[in-house]
């Protein structure tokens, strides 16, 4: 049987490691079951969490170490101006926001200390004739250093965009034939997969081909 001391002890040892978990978890929220993409974003040394629900883009401040949780204001800035059909991915460039859609567009916004302001509509449902409106944008990747970005159709196909001119893809190439599951890009190289093809891809920005194309067993 353990003696009193050796449960006060135990007890005050039990409250340290509660008080050290809520000094480390200074944000709790309960999120929408929706959300298909989150972004952390920092504006005039405060950080937000961007995130999706349905087609609606949201944002809420994060508590500082200097103020708990309960203390921020429980409601969520939204976008006006948003989507028409589910956003299904984020990425940023500096300061602005690019979000891709089921509605074959990406849009940009900046977020501001007073909420999101729409900058641009980047529109690629006519960019090829591979796509149909049975297609939409599933997954997006950002380089900053060469101010580009690169979504992913469900088609299969992916639109390379620079974010600073024009509203239409600089190029774009399908390297599946189906649903793209995931996307990265650098300076270099722009690498995607599908698990519905079995197929992951490497593209050569620089040369503006496929440098190499694997198949992979799913059922190794």
């Amino acid at each position: 049987m353990l003696s009193y001391v050796a449960i006060k002890q135990e007890t005050a040892l039990w409250k340290q490691q509660e008080s050290a978990k809520k000094r480390n978890c200074l944000f709790i929220e309960k999120l929408p079951r929706s959300v298909d993409a989150v972004l952390l974003m920092h504006v005039n040394g405060i950080s937000h969490l961007v995130y999706t629900n349905y087609q609606d883009l949201l944002y809420k401040q994060l508590p500082s170490r200097e103020k708990l949780s309960h203390e921020i204001e429980n409601s969520a800035g939204i976008a006006m101006g948003h989507h028409s059909n589910y956003i299904r991915d984020l990425t940023a460039i500096d300061n602005m926001i690019y979000s891709c859609s089921y509605d074959n567009t990406v849009k940009s916004w900046e977020l501001t200390n007073t909420g999101f302001i729409h900058q641009r509509i980047y529109n690629l449902r006519k960019s090829d004739n591979l796509h149909s409106w049975l297609c939409g944008l599933c997954h997006i990747s950002s380089c900053p250093e060469s101010n580009l970005f690169a979504t992913g159709s469900s088609c299969g196909t992916i639109y390379v965009c620079d974010s600073r001119s024009r509203n239409n893809p600089i190029r774009h190439y399908r390297p599946h034939t189906k649903f793209v599951n995931s996307l990265a890009m650098n300076t270099e190289y722009i690498l995607s997969a599908s698990v519905n093809d079995d197929t992951m891809s490497v593209w050569d920005q620089r040369a503006g081909r496929t440098m190499e194309s694997i198949t992979v067993n799913s059922r190794v």
